[in-house]
């Protein structure tokens, strides 16, 4: 394992035993082998160690606070929005001539990729008629469909 796995291991899951066993082998193999993450591991108990003995509750006076903190910010407040409108407008302005240059750059993508359809579906329409035209042409060369065609038309009796 490398040295960054085995951090984040230690990190989230080692010191509370959420690992399976293979994952929790390799970490201790890693620790024989690599001091710094051996000295890690050891700072990491320390801290644990010191947190944890922290039993002390916070005084009711905080969560108070809090509770009050939460429900004022349920309310909408306009001078919120406003100030966010602002600095959203500012930051527009400071960013127009890169808003404008993409701008044109889609413009004018969508406008050659219309060209080009434009163009192919030309092409097709182009072709279809030339090989109806062809397929015309080869029945006038025959004398016989010639002469059909003639008659079809009222041209030749």
């Amino acid at each position: 394992m490398r040295c960054e796995e085995v951090r984040r291991i230690l990190e989230t899951d080692y010191l509370d035993g959420r690992q399976d066993s293979i994952e929790r082998g390799q970490v201790e193999e890693h620790l024989k082998f690599c001091r710094d993450c051996r000295q890690y591991f050891k700072d990491l108990e320390s801290v644990s160690a010191s947190v944890s003995s922290l039993k002390e509750d916070p005084p009711p006076f905080i969560w108070e606070n809090i509770k009050k903190d939460i429900s004022s910010k349920d309310t909408f407040n306009f001078r919120d929005f406003s100030i966010l409108w602002d600095g959203f407008l500012r930051g527009l302005k400071q960013r127009k001539k890169a808003v404008v240059v993409a701008s044109l750059l889609i413009f004018f993508g969508l406008i050659s990729i219309g060209v080009y359809t434009y163009k192919e579906m030309r092409y097709a329409q182009v072709e279809e008629y030339l090989e109806e035209e062809l397929q015309f042409l080869d029945v006038l060369s025959d004398d016989e469909s010639f002469e059909n065609f003639l008659v079809g038309e009222g041209l030749f009796s």
